[in-house]
């Protein structure tokens, strides 16, 4: 990587907590790849301090910024445009600097869905079945409505604190791309069932599995699983869930978080230097 300079310009991603992120790993391997004389830094931002971070981005001349939980939702109100699938969203996890004019996007969705294409897995047409509704599973809902799905089925708890806002989301994704989508409840264990017996897709947007869940699953038991649905948890730690294992188990295509990972950052990469990120998925986890 060529060394810091004058010169240097400056990417970051900002959230909190940030120092487990792997995109300052991802990016900056891409950066010395292009021989660029860019750094990737990550910064602890709580949602208070985003405005006054959005115009440090202004006045430093940071080229761009990743965005991930809390601040999402409010970049999302502090830059001064939104592409249309983050307008969807109502949260973006990418900011462009375009000379003091900040604008947001969502690459969530774009990362997760793209998963399938890269693996050479059609998905128009096709039933998908999302478990979560919060700021990942809106994204992913959105950019599947977009892509084209035939019949969208979202699980959510009814009795959680995101039912009512899934609730108006999901009127505004239909109300946009015209997708057929369904809200369920994710307790009611016989129509989750009942619906993945007849899915060709499988996303887990929910922390389930990960952290202080780790073994546990959103899915019960191997029996909702079929041979030929295909599974993706946007979880990369631990690289298998609970809920891959059981999959895996029963004979489904299974993905883990970080292909998720690599395509939103190699979306945000390239919206940022206006060319694709040069390395593979393999060099990023290196």
């Amino acid at each position: 990587m060529k060394p810091i300079s004058g010169r240097t310009k400056l990417i970051t991603v900002i959230g909190d907590p940030i120092e487990h992120s792997l995109s300052p790993q991802i990016h900056n391997r891409a950066l010395e790849k292009d021989e660029l004389d860019y750094r990737y830094l990550a910064f602890d931002i709580l949602p208070d301090q985003v405005p006054a971070y959005l115009d440090a981005m202004r006045t430093m001349g940071i080229v761009g910024t990743n965005v991930t939980m809390p601040d999402k939702r409010t970049v999302f109100d502090n830059v001064d445009k939104v592409d249309p699938v983050a307008q969807l969203v109502g949260a973006c996890n990418t900011v462009v600097n375009d000379h003091g004019t900040l604008t947001g996007y969502t690459t969530d969705g774009y990362g997760f869905m793209k998963t399938f294409e890269s693996a050479g897995i059609p998905v128009a047409g096709r039933k998908f079945a999302l478990l979560g509704m919060g700021g990942a599973g809106t994204a992913v809902a959105a950019q599947a409505a977009v892509d084209g799905v035939g019949e969208l089925v979202v699980f959510n708890r009814a009795n959680g604190r995101s039912w009512a806002t899934a609730e108006v989301e999901i009127e505004k994704i239909r109300e946009a791309t015209g997708a057929t989508i369904h809200l369920c409840d994710l307790n009611d264990r016989e129509l989750l069932k009942h619906e993945l017996a007849t899915t060709d897709f499988l996303a887990n947007t929910t922390p389930i599995g990960m952290a202080t869940q780790i073994g546990l699953s959103p899915v019960p038991d191997v029996t909702y699983f079929h041979p030929g649905m295909v599974v993706q948890d946007a979880i990369y730690a631990p690289e298998e869930t609970e809920l891959l294992r059981l999959a895996r188990l029963a004979g489904c295509k299974a993905f883990n978080g970080k292909s998720m990972l690599f395509w939103q950052a190699s979306r945000s990469y390239e919206l940022w230097l206006g060319h694709p990120m040069p390395i593979t998925i393999e060099e990023a986890y290196a």
